[in-house]
């Protein structure tokens, strides 16, 4: 069933959305977003709103604007330089120009349910990941980075109740705090999948975080993260999904060198035991974890200048030390600092749909 029942001048479906950005060849959305992967994407989530002949700010006009809003940059990313752009089109369509006031633009794109927004983003970064050329993938492997960080909200009830400002401000004088753990893909930057949870309570860590990404993650996939991740559990968590880890030993932790297999100048295989049953994992799950762990310990060194850091300690599930090289891992772990970069590109703009309630 179409989602809209009317026929007017100004093109209503999804496939507008697509026209208007196809027109720029730096901008190929066609392939990206097909007109029936929105249609149903705002179908099933219940993105419906805005159905009469004369409104303005339908779901396809509204996702347009929104669209725009992230592709500029600066000024042109304003709500203001957004309704500029919907009344320049409504003008070329023969409509007559529409009112350039805001507030009916951003009232309507509040109505668009996250839910659409994170959905459309995460099949695009699949669509695309699956399409990425073998030359991209490192050794012919799909790897993806992990890491945190946190986010402050507009301070409305809402948020305070499911986002509680940090006890150590006082009520009234801060501001609602998400934490977030985002998987990146390497080779694309494109967002994997995100998890958002309070700042602080129960599993609300970046570890337990990390744990409602885990079906993000295809078998044969390498995780690549900081030493916050560095668990046992962790570990044995993506070895029974078929995932490999390269991550930074955590500073609690002794690789136990002396007792390993050495391969190589710095390079050792060494065995883990399991610990005690944490208390967020059940006892089933516990019984099922290998009682112990082989991963491969590296002492890398770095010579990179600004680095803190002159020699860290990696460890990997990587363990053929002929097909992945010390070197290589080496340089794949040095490779997790761009997602400091990738963050500070998508918090620029995560206020868009942050700012309010995420939920």
């Amino acid at each position: 069933m179409p989602f809209y029942q009317h026929t007017n001048p100004l093109p209503q479906r999804f496939r507008f959305v697509l026209s208007s950005f196809m027109q720029h060849a730096d901008l190929p959305f066609k392939d990206a977003l097909p007109e029936e992967k929105l249609q149903q994407a705002f179908d099933e989530e219940g993105g419906v709103f805005a159905q009469g002949e004369e409104d303005v700010y339908t779901p396809a006009i509204t996702l347009w604007a929104f669209l725009s809003q992230v592709l500029f940059k600066g000024e042109q990313r304003s709500c203001a330089a957004a309704v500029a752009r919907v009344v320049v089109l409504f003008v070329a369509l023969g409509r007559g120009a529409c009112s350039d006031n805001t507030g009916a633009y951003c009232r309507a794109r509040a109505k668009i349910p996250t839910v659409i927004i994170r959905r459309l983003a995460l099949e695009v970064a699949d669509g695309c990941e699956q399409q990425i050329p073998a030359r991209w993938l490192w050794k012919g492997r799909h790897a993806y980075l992990v890491d945190g960080t946190t986010s402050s909200m507009s301070d409305t009830p809402e948020n305070q109740a499911a986002y509680p400002q940090p006890s150590c401000q006082a009520a009234g004088l801060g501001f609602p705090l998400a934490r977030m753990v985002v998987l990146l893909s390497l080779a694309t930057a494109m967002v994997k999948g995100m998890a958002i949870g309070p700042y602080a309570g129960k599993e609300t860590g970046e570890s337990a975080l990390l744990r409602q990404l885990l079906a993000r993650l295809e078998p044969g996939a390498i995780l690549v993260a900081d030493r916050y991740y560095c668990s046992y559990f962790m570990i044995a968590l993506l070895v029974e999904l078929g995932i490999d880890f390269v991550v930074r030993l955590h500073q609690r932790r002794d690789a136990d060198l002396e007792h390993g297999r050495r391969l190589g100048p710095g390079d050792h295989l060494v065995t883990w035991q399991r610990p005690p049953r944490p208390a967020w994992m059940d006892e089933e799950t516990y019984r099922r974890m290998p009682a112990t762990l082989q991963v491969r310990a590296l002492e890398v060194q770095v010579k990179q200048h600004g680095f803190r850091v002159e020699e860290l300690m990696v460890v990997t599930t990587l363990t053929d030390a002929r097909e992945y090289a010390k070197d290589d891992v080496a340089e794949l772990y040095h490779r997790r600092w761009l997602v400091e970069m990738y963050h500070r590109d998508y918090r620029s703009s995560d206020n868009l749909y942050l700012g309010r309630q995420v939920g």
